[in-house]
Protein backbone atom coordinates (compact mmCIF):
# COMPACT_ATOMS: atom_id res chain seq x y z
CA UNK A 1 0.00 0.00 0.00
CA UNK A 2 1.34 3.50 -0.87
CA UNK A 3 1.50 5.62 1.99
CA UNK A 4 0.60 9.31 0.98
CA UNK A 5 2.35 12.33 2.14
CA UNK A 6 0.78 14.98 3.34
CA UNK A 7 3.10 18.97 3.48
CA UNK A 8 0.90 20.87 6.04
CA UNK A 9 0.29 24.63 4.81
CA UNK A 10 3.86 26.86 5.72
CA UNK A 11 3.60 30.60 6.38
CA UNK A 12 3.55 33.05 3.40
CA UNK A 13 6.72 35.67 3.23
CA UNK A 14 3.61 38.30 3.83
CA UNK A 15 2.35 36.41 6.81
CA UNK A 16 5.23 36.13 8.66
CA UNK A 17 5.96 40.06 8.41
CA UNK A 18 2.31 40.59 9.56
CA UNK A 19 3.24 38.54 12.68
CA UNK A 20 6.05 39.98 13.88
CA UNK A 21 4.45 43.02 13.27
CA UNK A 22 1.32 42.68 15.71
CA UNK A 23 3.91 41.27 18.21
CA UNK A 24 6.38 44.66 17.57
CA UNK A 25 2.87 46.78 17.96
CA UNK A 26 2.14 44.41 20.98
CA UNK A 27 5.44 45.18 22.63
CA UNK A 28 4.95 48.81 22.06
CA UNK A 29 2.03 49.06 23.77
CA UNK A 30 2.97 46.66 26.76
CA UNK A 31 6.31 48.62 27.52
CA UNK A 32 4.61 51.81 28.23
CA UNK A 33 1.99 50.18 30.60
CA UNK A 34 4.94 48.32 32.64
CA UNK A 35 7.05 51.73 33.01
CA UNK A 36 3.78 53.20 34.33
CA UNK A 37 3.13 50.35 36.48
CA UNK A 38 6.90 50.38 37.37
CA UNK A 39 6.79 54.74 38.30
CA UNK A 40 3.33 54.03 39.97
CA UNK A 41 4.98 51.70 42.50
CA UNK A 42 8.11 54.34 43.06
CA UNK A 43 5.67 57.23 43.61
CA UNK A 44 3.82 55.00 46.35
CA UNK A 45 6.97 54.11 47.74
CA UNK A 46 8.48 57.95 47.66
CA UNK A 47 4.92 58.72 49.53
CA UNK A 48 6.00 56.30 52.07
CA UNK A 49 8.84 57.29 52.70
CA UNK A 50 7.48 61.04 53.01
CA UNK A 51 4.71 59.14 55.77
CA UNK A 52 7.93 57.66 57.30
CA UNK A 53 9.05 61.59 57.88
CA UNK A 54 5.65 62.81 58.74
CA UNK A 55 5.88 59.98 62.00
CA UNK A 56 9.35 61.12 62.68
CA UNK A 57 7.88 64.92 63.20
CA UNK A 58 4.78 63.76 65.14
CA UNK A 59 6.55 61.56 67.55
CA UNK A 60 9.83 64.49 67.74
CA UNK A 61 6.84 66.56 68.72
CA UNK A 62 5.16 64.08 71.38
CA UNK A 63 8.50 63.68 72.70
CA UNK A 64 9.36 67.48 73.00
CA UNK A 65 6.01 69.39 72.77
CA UNK A 66 7.63 71.32 69.50
CA UNK A 67 8.37 70.53 65.83
CA UNK A 68 11.84 69.85 65.08
CA UNK A 69 13.84 72.93 63.04
CA UNK A 70 17.27 73.35 61.82
CA UNK A 71 19.70 74.41 64.27
CA UNK A 72 22.93 73.91 65.73
CA UNK A 73 23.43 70.41 67.53
CA UNK A 74 25.43 72.12 70.08
CA UNK A 75 27.99 75.67 70.23
CA UNK A 76 30.92 75.26 68.32
CA UNK A 77 34.04 75.49 69.93
CA UNK A 78 35.85 78.48 68.95
CA UNK A 79 39.50 77.17 68.16
CA UNK A 80 41.42 80.76 67.52
CA UNK A 81 39.48 80.94 64.34
CA UNK A 82 39.95 84.15 62.62
CA UNK A 83 42.75 85.37 65.04
CA UNK A 84 45.09 87.89 64.71
CA UNK A 85 43.83 89.64 61.26
CA UNK A 86 44.27 93.34 60.00
CA UNK A 87 40.55 94.39 61.97
CA UNK A 88 42.75 93.03 64.81
CA UNK A 89 39.55 91.34 66.18
CA UNK A 90 38.14 87.63 66.11
CA UNK A 91 34.56 87.28 64.27
CA UNK A 92 33.95 84.26 66.93
CA UNK A 93 32.24 81.38 66.82
CA UNK A 94 28.94 82.86 65.45
CA UNK A 95 30.06 85.15 62.69
CA UNK A 96 27.32 85.06 59.65
CA UNK A 97 29.44 83.16 57.05
CA UNK A 98 29.53 80.51 59.79
CA UNK A 99 25.43 80.12 59.65
CA UNK A 100 25.01 77.24 57.12
CA UNK A 101 28.31 75.49 58.40
CA UNK A 102 27.44 75.24 61.66
CA UNK A 103 23.38 73.93 61.26
CA UNK A 104 22.11 70.88 61.45
CA UNK A 105 19.36 69.77 59.62
CA UNK A 106 15.92 68.88 60.58
CA UNK A 107 16.41 65.56 59.20
CA UNK A 108 19.16 64.81 61.35
CA UNK A 109 17.10 65.55 64.34
CA UNK A 110 14.28 62.95 63.13
CA UNK A 111 16.90 60.32 63.19
CA UNK A 112 15.89 58.84 66.81
CA UNK A 113 12.34 58.41 65.73
CA UNK A 114 12.75 56.98 62.64
CA UNK A 115 14.54 53.96 64.18
CA UNK A 116 18.16 54.96 62.99
CA UNK A 117 19.15 55.86 66.72
CA UNK A 118 22.28 54.40 65.68
CA UNK A 119 23.51 57.12 63.20
CA UNK A 120 22.02 59.78 65.30
CA UNK A 121 24.50 58.47 68.12
CA UNK A 122 27.28 58.72 65.52
CA UNK A 123 26.91 62.75 65.21
CA UNK A 124 29.24 64.74 67.92
CA UNK A 125 27.69 67.42 70.02
CA UNK A 126 29.43 69.87 69.81
CA UNK A 127 31.83 70.66 65.77
CA UNK A 128 30.12 70.54 62.49
CA UNK A 129 31.02 70.59 59.07
CA UNK A 130 31.76 73.55 57.06
CA UNK A 131 30.73 73.74 53.33
CA UNK A 132 33.13 76.41 51.60
CA UNK A 133 33.88 78.19 54.39
CA UNK A 134 37.86 79.42 55.25
CA UNK A 135 40.30 76.90 56.13
CA UNK A 136 40.74 77.51 59.41
CA UNK A 137 36.76 76.24 59.56
CA UNK A 138 37.45 73.42 57.47
CA UNK A 139 40.00 72.09 59.70
CA UNK A 140 37.64 71.33 62.38
CA UNK A 141 35.80 68.77 60.19
CA UNK A 142 38.45 66.17 61.17
CA UNK A 143 37.90 67.84 64.78
CA UNK A 144 36.13 64.50 66.67
CA UNK A 145 34.36 64.34 69.81
CA UNK A 146 34.32 60.99 71.68
CA UNK A 147 36.01 59.42 68.58
CA UNK A 148 32.97 60.81 66.23
CA UNK A 149 33.26 63.25 63.40
CA UNK A 150 30.87 64.95 61.61
CA UNK A 151 32.27 63.85 58.05
CA UNK A 152 31.92 60.23 59.04
CA UNK A 153 28.00 60.65 60.16
CA UNK A 154 27.22 62.77 56.76
CA UNK A 155 28.28 59.74 54.48
CA UNK A 156 25.69 57.12 56.03
CA UNK A 157 23.27 56.90 53.34
CA UNK A 158 19.79 56.89 54.56
CA UNK A 159 17.84 54.98 52.39
CA UNK A 160 14.16 56.77 53.59
CA UNK A 161 15.77 60.12 52.68
CA UNK A 162 15.89 58.90 49.12
CA UNK A 163 12.93 58.99 46.54
CA UNK A 164 13.39 55.62 44.02
CA UNK A 165 12.41 57.65 40.86
CA UNK A 166 15.76 60.07 41.33
CA UNK A 167 18.27 57.84 40.06
CA UNK A 168 20.87 60.93 40.82
CA UNK A 169 24.22 60.52 42.91
CA UNK A 170 23.87 58.42 46.32
CA UNK A 171 27.13 60.65 47.19
CA UNK A 172 29.20 63.72 46.54
CA UNK A 173 31.76 65.44 48.08
CA UNK A 174 30.94 69.06 48.82
CA UNK A 175 32.37 68.69 52.08
CA UNK A 176 36.25 69.97 52.40
CA UNK A 177 38.39 69.03 55.37
CA UNK A 178 42.19 69.96 56.44
CA UNK A 179 43.24 67.11 58.80
CA UNK A 180 46.72 68.83 59.93
CA UNK A 181 45.47 71.42 61.53
CA UNK A 182 49.34 72.55 62.33
CA UNK A 183 50.13 72.94 58.82
CA UNK A 184 50.18 76.56 58.05
CA UNK A 185 51.45 77.81 55.30
CA UNK A 186 51.22 81.31 55.74
CA UNK A 187 48.57 84.51 55.68
CA UNK A 188 46.67 86.14 53.14
CA UNK A 189 48.15 89.27 51.75
CA UNK A 190 45.44 91.39 53.73
CA UNK A 191 46.70 89.42 56.64
CA UNK A 192 43.10 88.54 57.37
CA UNK A 193 43.43 84.78 57.04
CA UNK A 194 45.66 82.05 57.83
CA UNK A 195 46.05 79.72 54.45
CA UNK A 196 46.81 76.47 55.12
CA UNK A 197 47.54 73.22 53.05
CA UNK A 198 44.78 72.25 50.52
CA UNK A 199 42.01 70.36 52.06
CA UNK A 200 40.83 67.21 50.89
CA UNK A 201 36.99 66.10 50.33
CA UNK A 202 34.70 64.10 52.22
CA UNK A 203 31.48 61.86 51.09
CA UNK A 204 28.31 63.05 51.78
CA UNK A 205 25.48 61.12 51.51
CA UNK A 206 22.47 62.82 49.58
CA UNK A 207 18.90 63.53 50.11
CA UNK A 208 15.40 63.99 48.43
CA UNK A 209 13.63 65.09 50.75
CA UNK A 210 14.11 68.97 51.93
CA UNK A 211 12.18 70.51 54.60
CA UNK A 212 9.38 73.42 54.13
CA UNK A 213 11.16 76.90 55.33
CA UNK A 214 8.24 78.97 54.27
CA UNK A 215 7.25 80.97 51.12
CA UNK A 216 10.58 83.04 50.82
CA UNK A 217 7.96 86.23 49.78
CA UNK A 218 9.12 89.52 51.32
CA UNK A 219 12.32 88.86 53.47
CA UNK A 220 11.23 85.38 53.91
CA UNK A 221 14.33 84.00 51.80
CA UNK A 222 16.95 85.03 54.64
CA UNK A 223 17.24 82.33 56.98
CA UNK A 224 19.44 84.53 59.68
CA UNK A 225 15.62 85.11 60.90
CA UNK A 226 12.36 83.51 61.80
CA UNK A 227 10.48 82.51 58.38
CA UNK A 228 6.59 82.07 57.86
CA UNK A 229 7.22 78.69 57.43
CA UNK A 230 6.90 75.71 60.18
CA UNK A 231 10.36 75.36 60.12
CA UNK A 232 12.77 78.08 61.03
CA UNK A 233 16.14 78.83 61.80
CA UNK A 234 16.58 78.21 65.23
CA UNK A 235 12.97 78.58 66.37
CA UNK A 236 11.39 75.94 67.99
CA UNK A 237 7.82 75.95 66.95
CA UNK A 238 4.51 74.09 68.49
CA UNK A 239 1.58 72.78 66.02
CA UNK A 240 -0.56 75.76 68.07
CA UNK A 241 1.65 77.87 65.71
CA UNK A 242 0.58 76.65 62.94
CA UNK A 243 -2.47 78.17 62.95
CA UNK A 244 -3.82 77.86 59.62
CA UNK A 245 -4.52 74.12 60.62
CA UNK A 246 -1.72 71.14 60.39
CA UNK A 247 -3.59 69.86 57.78
CA UNK A 248 -3.11 73.32 55.62
CA UNK A 249 0.57 73.77 56.42
CA UNK A 250 3.18 71.85 54.39
CA UNK A 251 6.38 70.76 56.24
CA UNK A 252 8.35 68.79 53.90
CA UNK A 253 8.69 67.95 50.49
CA UNK A 254 10.96 66.65 47.48
CA UNK A 255 13.82 67.62 45.37
CA UNK A 256 15.69 66.33 42.63
CA UNK A 257 19.87 65.87 43.47
CA UNK A 258 22.32 68.26 41.79
CA UNK A 259 25.19 67.11 39.18
CA UNK A 260 27.64 67.46 42.04
CA UNK A 261 29.60 70.05 40.16
CA UNK A 262 31.83 71.87 43.08
CA UNK A 263 34.52 73.67 41.40
CA UNK A 264 36.19 73.41 44.45
CA UNK A 265 39.53 74.95 44.64
CA UNK A 266 41.31 75.84 48.27
CA UNK A 267 39.07 78.43 48.84
CA UNK A 268 37.04 79.81 46.06
CA UNK A 269 34.17 78.40 44.04
CA UNK A 270 35.27 78.74 40.46
CA UNK A 271 32.75 80.24 37.39
CA UNK A 272 31.36 77.46 36.00
CA UNK A 273 28.86 76.40 33.07
CA UNK A 274 24.88 77.00 33.84
CA UNK A 275 22.76 73.89 33.59
CA UNK A 276 21.28 72.56 30.59
CA UNK A 277 18.18 74.78 29.62
CA UNK A 278 16.10 71.45 29.55
CA UNK A 279 17.84 70.12 32.93
CA UNK A 280 17.07 72.98 35.40
CA UNK A 281 17.26 70.87 38.23
CA UNK A 282 20.99 70.42 38.05
CA UNK A 283 22.76 73.22 38.51
CA UNK A 284 21.59 76.31 40.67
CA UNK A 285 22.73 79.85 40.41
CA UNK A 286 24.88 81.36 43.00
CA UNK A 287 25.91 84.79 44.44
CA UNK A 288 28.02 86.88 46.94
CA UNK A 289 25.21 89.20 47.49
CA UNK A 290 25.85 91.77 50.12
CA UNK A 291 24.06 91.80 53.57
CA UNK A 292 21.63 94.16 54.42
CA UNK A 293 23.77 97.21 56.95
CA UNK A 294 24.03 95.80 60.48
CA UNK A 295 22.70 97.03 63.87
CA UNK A 296 25.62 99.32 65.20
CA UNK A 297 24.06 98.41 68.27
CA UNK A 298 23.96 94.66 67.92
CA UNK A 299 26.42 92.85 69.30
CA UNK A 300 29.30 91.37 66.65
CA UNK A 301 29.56 93.27 63.90
CA UNK A 302 30.27 90.02 62.20
CA UNK A 303 26.26 88.74 62.86
CA UNK A 304 23.92 89.96 60.46
CA UNK A 305 20.79 91.95 62.16
CA UNK A 306 18.73 93.25 59.32
CA UNK A 307 17.01 90.76 57.14
CA UNK A 308 17.66 90.45 53.32
CA UNK A 309 20.09 91.35 50.85
CA UNK A 310 21.13 94.46 49.60
CA UNK A 311 20.89 94.17 45.92
CA UNK A 312 18.05 91.40 46.37
CA UNK A 313 14.52 93.36 46.54
CA UNK A 314 11.27 91.35 47.83
CA UNK A 315 9.60 89.30 45.28
CA UNK A 316 12.24 88.91 42.66
CA UNK A 317 11.90 86.90 39.52
CA UNK A 318 14.30 84.29 39.83
CA UNK A 319 14.73 83.82 36.30
CA UNK A 320 16.17 87.47 36.24
CA UNK A 321 18.21 87.10 39.25
CA UNK A 322 19.80 84.39 37.55
CA UNK A 323 21.24 86.28 35.20
CA UNK A 324 21.96 89.21 36.89
CA UNK A 325 23.32 87.78 40.22
CA UNK A 326 24.85 84.75 39.91
CA UNK A 327 29.09 84.50 39.99
CA UNK A 328 29.12 80.54 39.73
CA UNK A 329 26.98 77.52 38.93
CA UNK A 330 26.62 74.73 41.48
CA UNK A 331 25.10 71.40 41.37
CA UNK A 332 25.01 70.93 45.56
CA UNK A 333 21.26 70.57 45.66
CA UNK A 334 20.35 67.75 48.10
CA UNK A 335 24.53 67.25 48.74
CA UNK A 336 24.14 66.28 52.44
CA UNK A 337 21.21 65.19 54.84
CA UNK A 338 22.98 66.59 57.87
CA UNK A 339 23.87 69.99 56.92
CA UNK A 340 21.02 72.50 57.32
CA UNK A 341 22.19 75.29 54.64
CA UNK A 342 18.88 76.06 52.73
CA UNK A 343 20.35 74.40 48.99
CA UNK A 344 20.88 70.98 50.75
CA UNK A 345 17.98 70.31 52.90
CA UNK A 346 15.45 72.96 52.25
CA UNK A 347 13.02 74.54 49.96
CA UNK A 348 10.53 77.19 49.66
CA UNK A 349 7.29 77.25 47.72
CA UNK A 350 8.12 80.78 46.55
CA UNK A 351 7.36 79.31 43.01
CA UNK A 352 5.48 76.09 42.14
CA UNK A 353 7.12 73.03 41.78
CA UNK A 354 9.51 72.23 39.09
CA UNK A 355 9.79 75.39 37.49
CA UNK A 356 11.87 75.38 33.94
CA UNK A 357 14.58 77.20 35.37
CA UNK A 358 17.13 76.50 38.08
CA UNK A 359 17.53 77.59 41.46
CA UNK A 360 18.91 80.85 42.99
CA UNK A 361 20.87 81.46 46.41
CA UNK A 362 23.82 82.02 48.45
CA UNK A 363 26.37 79.56 50.03
CA UNK A 364 24.91 80.45 53.33
CA UNK A 365 21.75 81.54 54.11
CA UNK A 366 19.47 82.96 51.01
CA UNK A 367 17.75 81.61 48.35
CA UNK A 368 15.19 80.26 46.42
CA UNK A 369 14.92 76.74 46.12
CA UNK A 370 11.70 75.00 44.74
CA UNK A 371 10.40 71.43 45.14
CA UNK A 372 11.25 68.88 42.24
CA UNK A 373 10.78 65.29 40.85
CA UNK A 374 10.67 63.15 38.52
CA UNK A 375 7.31 61.76 39.23
CA UNK A 376 4.93 63.22 36.28
CA UNK A 377 3.66 66.55 36.40
CA UNK A 378 4.38 67.61 39.99
CA UNK A 379 5.92 66.82 43.08
CA UNK A 380 4.43 65.23 46.54
CA UNK A 381 4.41 67.38 49.46
CA UNK A 382 4.24 66.39 52.91
CA UNK A 383 1.19 68.06 55.11
CA UNK A 384 1.47 68.70 58.75
CA UNK A 385 -0.98 66.06 60.00
CA UNK A 386 1.18 63.30 58.37
CA UNK A 387 -1.30 63.07 55.17
CA UNK A 388 1.23 63.28 51.54
CA UNK A 389 -0.57 65.17 48.58
CA UNK A 390 0.60 65.04 45.06
CA UNK A 391 0.97 68.82 43.81
CA UNK A 392 0.40 69.51 40.41
CA UNK A 393 3.04 71.72 38.49
CA UNK A 394 0.61 73.97 37.18
CA UNK A 395 -0.77 74.97 40.81
CA UNK A 396 -1.67 78.28 41.20
CA UNK A 397 1.84 80.18 42.42
CA UNK A 398 0.01 82.60 45.37
CA UNK A 399 -2.04 79.65 46.51
CA UNK A 400 1.42 77.45 46.75
CA UNK A 401 3.05 80.16 48.43
CA UNK A 402 -0.13 80.43 51.44
CA UNK A 403 0.69 76.43 51.33
CA UNK A 404 4.12 77.25 53.05
CA UNK A 405 2.59 79.53 55.49
CA UNK A 406 2.66 78.47 59.07
CA UNK A 407 0.06 81.47 59.54
CA UNK A 408 -1.65 83.00 56.20
CA UNK A 409 -4.86 83.79 57.33
CA UNK A 410 -6.58 81.92 54.41
CA UNK A 411 -8.79 79.67 53.41
CA UNK A 412 -6.16 77.12 50.96
CA UNK A 413 -8.20 74.91 49.52
CA UNK A 414 -7.56 70.93 49.07
CA UNK A 415 -4.22 70.40 47.04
Amino acid sequence: MKKTLLLRPAFTLVELLVVIAIIGMLIALLLPAVQAAREAARRMQCSNNQKQIGIGVHNYLSAHSVLPTFAPIGQRTDQGLWGGGASGGNLGPESACCFGGKVASVHARLLPFMEQTSVWERIPSQEWIYVTCAPDHMRLNAFSTDGRTMVDAGAIPIAAFRCPSDGGLRTMSTIARIDDITEDVGYEQDNSHKILAPPTASVTATTNYVSCSGSATGLYYDHNHPTDGAFSYDVWRGVERLTDGTSNVIIFSETIIGDGSLDYTGRTINPSTPPDPMQPWTRAGYATAGQRPPDPLSPGAGWQTNPGLTTIEPNPDVPSLLVGNTTAWIGWRGSIWLSGRPYATQFSTYNPPNPRHADWGTRTSYGFYSARSFHSGGAQALKGDGSVSFVSNSINRLVWQDWGKANSGRSKGGL
